[in-house]
């Protein structure tokens, strides 16, 4: 039965902050998982560096999917927890206004996902993004948490303590990666220091866990966290550390990476931090967080070492966000740090608070720091990790990342207006972009390129999710924004309310971040949490009582809790086969390993596409060794055998992918491929099928260069050569720069009898790519063909 109190209408904040009883064991738990939630979740990746066996992972998404995991198991458990001893003794149930936004938005994801072009996708999200419909629930999860248990400003306080200190973590691996190497004396120096500290720090906090706990027991687990935290990352750089200096010793370099982690070839440039989210755009964003709330919890904060403490979270944030480079985030950032000077100067006016010593030498220290970083960037000459040309860049719209990105949003726009209302599904965009991608963006960005994601979070929903669906989003976020405004923006507060304005201000800066960025799980589901931070000051609490047989619901409670951590776990399990079947393994021991990916995820399309590709791996050598023993006279009928058998089970495995997901475009290019290399090494009438394909992949996108040049290897194998050499232009005109066509249209010529053009054509391709090999061959043939010509 529930029971409106007398707090049900709209109370102040403090109020709200003494509505709710003191915890149980039942809110503890919830509550540390919360505190776990901002920790953990940033710093979560599966790469575990000198604990890695071999240096492999534990998944082969490395990111995100460790994210999800914990993000999803944190909120099954907390929400279990709550809602067990809401039935078994009652209590108290805080509800917004928002909620309303929140519920109509929830059920739309849910009518769209049923209409969705993909439904698995749009409820998983995809592969290395996830941010399909269960995500979405978890973020109400997080949300809903938020409201009911940081109901007063000792927990917020404390719960905003502990993002700020996962987002300490983050910037010191950052600070790491932005390092790069040390001399390796000064390694060896670092390595007992970090020894001592990995023992010396747990135990510190560990007993001001114990201490500060009698007072309060809301702030211990955030010690005891910290403590386990700080032992595993003293240990995991120490380790790697160790490592690292016996690698340089037995190589004999003098420079040893002060990263633990041994990460190969990076996407993007060395020195950029992109420390536990794997690229710098998605760490950039994250960082918005604990920058805003560190600069609330530094001027509320009264005890002068934790105020130091909180200014050196912000200098490692401000250090670590533009050594990212990532210009969404420094506009977002900056957003924010406006939004925290309105805050503090409202908060001040007609206090005698005002900015200590300690407060103008952190800022002025900060402040030279940047500007350090700044000066020593703008003096290397590579566009991306120099400052001044990364902002400059902001509005030069016809060049780089801004015009591929300008391109990405057309094809976006064209999505939404073809299914406006209800949207495509949730997460989608990697498979629409192959229909909608303009060929302009095949020329700025290559054939390869191939968006998974919009660059802005608007047309990323509105394409997803209709414009209903955007709209409720926004809704959702602008009537959060508004109900906390009054308490945020409050004058005269002296500095008590910052909290509540870093929050609001770290919202609104991610908010205008993912206008020009990437919404990912890790970075996003603070969003949610601090928003359910902020609605506390404006919410109705209603009583609850116990529950009659609440213990049995608890029962069915606890099933489900078991039910959806086995599937969480299988989820993440799952990636660890998908792992070792592409990477660590090969033959039919790769087979096996990601068949039984599938097996234990079947909704996941990459898992299928890589079925075929083992496969096919298996049947490229031995079609091989058989045509080679037809060039020598020693047929084999017995391997043609094998290997088309083998070309089968891949056939079958890619014919099934597009069956599952008829709008994944690689499929058509690897499918098609396929026959092609059946018909040059066994049977030239396999390149039927390889056409047949190929023009499937087209009408799936038409401006795609791969599909077309497996098209016109098809078609040259047909000795329809006039052909091949219309599909050729197309993929060389879409990309300018497609090495392969290019040497293609030369044979395709010359066999076609076009022998100045093929000449022309040459002289261009070798004049750009001078050790072709194909296009040397090409070059021979054609001047034997003119020296000795052929007699009719």
């Amino acid at each position: 039965m529930v029971k409106a109190t007398s707090s049900s209408k709209r109370p102040s904040v403090a109020s709200a902050a003494t509505a709710s009883p003191p915890m149980d064991l039942w809110d503890r738990i919830t509550w540390t998982c919360l505190h776990l939630l901002v920790i953990v979740v940033p710093i979560a990746m599966s790469n575990l560096g000198p604990f890695s066996a071999y240096g492999v992972p534990l998944t082969y998404d490395q990111f995100d999917i460790a994210k999800v995991f914990f993000e999803r198991g944190l909120l099954l458990v907390a929400v279990s927890s709550w809602l067990i001893g809401l039935l078994l003794r009652g209590g108290t149930v805080r509800f917004t206004r928002g909620e309303w936004l929140l519920i109509a938005f929830l059920a739309w994801l849910v009518l769209t996902t049923v209409l969705s072009v993909h439904p698995p996708t749009a409820i998983f999200g995809k592969y290395r993004r996830f941010e399909g419909l269960i995500s979405f629930l978890t973020y109400g999860a997080a949300f809903f948490m938020a409201l009911q248990l940081a109901d007063r400003p000792a927990r917020m306080r404390s719960l905003a303590r502990s993002l700020v200190a996962g987002g300490l973590l983050v910037t010191l691996y950052g600070t790491l990666q932005v390092i790069g190497t040390v001399d390796i004396a000064v390694a060896r120096l670092l390595l007992p220091v970090a020894a001592v500290l990995t023992v010396l720090g747990p135990l510190a906090l560990g007993y001001l866990g114990v201490i500060r706990g009698r007072l309060d027991e809301t702030i211990r687990p955030a010690y005891w966290i910290g403590a386990a935290i700080l032992l595993f990352g003293g240990a995991f750089f120490s380790f790697g550390l160790a490592r690292n200096i016996e690698l340089a010793q037995q190589f004999g370099q003098i420079a040893v990476s002060v990263d633990p982690v041994q990460w190969g070839g990076l996407p993007f440039e060395p020195n950029r931090a992109f420390s536990t989210f794997g690229n710098p755009d998605l760490l950039g964003g994250y960082l918005i967080f604990p920058w805003a709330v560190s600069l609330g919890l530094a001027l509320s904060e009264r005890h002068p070492a934790w105020r130091s403490i909180y200014w050196v979270c912000a200098l490692f944030n401000v250090f670590v966000g533009i050594t990212s480079y990532v210009r969404g985030a420094w506009i977002g950032a900056t957003i924010s740090l406006l939004l925290m000077v309105v805050a503090y100067r409202r908060a001040q006016r007609g206090t005698q608070t005002r900015l200590s010593h300690t407060d103008w030498t952190f800022i002025g220290g900060t402040g030279l720091v940047a500007l350090a970083v700044i000066v020593a960037s703008s003096l290397r000459p590579d566009a991306v990790r120099n400052v001044l040309t990364r902002v400059i860049s902001i509005f030069q719209f016809d060049q780089g990342s801004a015009q591929t990105r300008f391109f990405i949003w057309e094809s976006a726009r064209a999505a939404v207006a073809e299914r406006p209302f209800f949207g495509w599904g949730a997460d989608t965009f990697r498979l629409l972009f192959p229909m909608f991608k303009p060929a302009e963006y095949v020329a700025a960005a290559g054939y390869l390129s191939v968006a998974d994601n919009v660059h802005n979070y608007p047309l990323q929903l509105a394409s997803g999710i209709g414009i209903p669906g955007a709209l409720l989003f926004y809704g959702l976020i602008a009537v959060a924004l508004f109900l906390a405004a009054r308490a945020a923006f409050a004058e005269g507060t002296a500095g008590r309310n910052l909290v509540m304005s870093g929050l609001w201000a770290a919202v609104a800066g991610y908010v205008v971040h993912l206008m020009f960025g990437l919404s990912v799980t890790g970075s996003t589901i603070m969003m949610w949490l601090a928003m359910g931070m902020l609605l506390v000051p404006s919410s109705s609490v209603r009583e609850v009582k116990p529950v009659a047989g609440g213990a049995i619901v608890a029962g069915l409670v606890l099933l489900v809790l078991l039910a959806g951590t086995y599937l969480n776990t299988r989820y993440i399990v799952a990636d660890a086969h998908y792992l070792r079947g592409r990477v660590t393994t090969q033959g039919a021991t790769s087979v096996a390993e990601i068949e039984r990916a599938i097996e234990l995820n079947p909704y996941n399309e990459m898992y299928r596409l890589e079925l075929g590709v083992a496969w096919r791996d298996m049947f490229g050598p031995l079609a091989q060794q058989y045509a080679q023993g037809v060039m020598q006279g020693q047929e084999a009928p017995e391997l043609a055998t094998r290997a088309l058998e083998l070309h089968s089970r891949s056939a079958e495995a890619f014919e099934d992918v597009i069956a599952y997901a008829p709008q994944e475009y690689d499929t058509y290019v690897f499918l098609s491929n396929l026959h092609n290399q059946a018909a040059s090494y066994i049977d030239v009438r396999y390149a039927e099928d390889a056409v047949r394909v190929a023009e499937r992949g087209i009408e799936i996108s038409e401006f795609g260069p791969a599909v077309r040049v497996q098209l016109a290897i098809g078609l040259l194998l047909l000795e329809r050569a006039d052909e091949a050499v219309t599909e050729l232009k197309v993929a060389t005109g879409l990309d300018p720069n497609y090495e392969q066509a290019w040497a293609m249209l030369a044979e395709a010529l010359v066999k076609a009898g076009e022998h100045e053009e093929a000449r022309e054509t040459l002289a261009y391709v070798l004049g750009r790519y001078p050790d072709n090999a194909e296009a040397q061959a090409t070059l021979r043939d054609l001047e034997a063909s003119v020296t000795n010509p052929v007699a009719p």
